[in-house]
């Protein structure tokens, strides 16, 4: 069901793209930012729930032609 929500999505920002030149950046602009909340993680997670997280994760992303790029952590990575 999210799957699907999110292809339809997809779809419609590439009939999009294709109608208005590619400008969806310039028609986000206007929208206010989402404020960052902070949060710190209690437990680490079990690593068998990890694991099948990640195997969901990389399910999904195939889903769609794309795929996880691993780099070297320095704490920055999850915003590249």
């Amino acid at each position: 069901e999210d799957d699907h929500a999110i292809a339809t999505i997809l779809a419609e920002e590439e009939e999009n793209a294709r109608k208005y030149g590619g400008k969806l950046g310039k028609r986000l602009s206007h929208l206010d930012s989402i404020p960052h909340t902070p949060r710190v993680i209690g437990e680490i997670p079990d690593p068998n729930d990890a694991t099948l997280d990640h195997g969901r994760l990389s399910s999904r992303l195939a889903t769609y032609g794309l795929f996880e790029m691993q780099i070297e952590g320095d704490g920055n990575c999850q915003f590249r």
